[in-house]
């Protein structure tokens, strides 16, 4: 059975026009601007901004995505975006993800960042990709870095210092202790 020219040729005109995902290039997500708010006692928030690299000859439809985030190597929290973004191709874009921090992995974060304006941090996303047929799929990435924090940003969590057992005085040499001392046990006195 010989099969005419012009439907092959339609054929390899629709495989060549369809993007797969098989052959995706998975998207960067990395850390480009992080800032506290509301701080409480238990809790804080923080709003970091995102951007997610896509490498590829075409655009990725991101339709929600899960970041886990960690400061200084302690993780912070997840960060949860039901935003419908579109990466252009070979281009870059951003989102802002608000995770609710619960002020012990602070506390722990705040003992580096107080000291330094810069922090190490580390995301692993998820990301919901459409492609064009309207599936979903899963794209991973991990990325590690350095981020910059503006001064007033390294300034919030100076309240978190002596919280954390530091000494928040330039320069100083003194031991920061923590604020968990532990207390030497005593049996009860013996009544006679």
């Amino acid at each position: 059975m010989k099969i005419p020219l012009w439907i092959g040729l339609a054929a390899l005109t629709l495989l060549c026009g369809c993007t797969t995902l098989d052959s995706t290039v998975p998207p960067e997500v990395s850390l480009v601007d992080l800032r506290f708010e509301n701080l409480s006692l238990f809790e804080t928030t923080a709003v970091f901004t995102l951007r997610i690299t896509n490498e590829n000859p075409f655009p990725l439809v991101v339709d929600g995505a899960v970041h886990k985030i960690a400061l200084n190597g302690h993780n912070v929290g997840k960060g949860l975006s039901n935003a419908r973004l579109e990466v252009p191709r070979l281009a870059t874009a951003t989102d802002q993800v608000t995770v609710h921090i619960g002020n012990l992995p602070l506390l722990l974060s705040a003992m580096d960042i107080s000291q330094s304006s810069e922090v190490d941090y580390s995301v692993s996303s998820t990301l919901y990709v459409r492609d064009e047929s309207g599936s979903q799929h899963r794209l991973r990435s991990s990325k590690s870095g350095t981020l910059r924090l503006p001064e007033t940003q390294s300034q919030v969590l100076q309240p978190f210092a002596p919280q954390a057992g530091l000494n928040p005085v330039p320069g100083s040499t003194a031991t920061p202790t923590p604020p968990w001392q532990p207390q030497p046990l005593v049996p009860p006195a013996a009544t006679p």
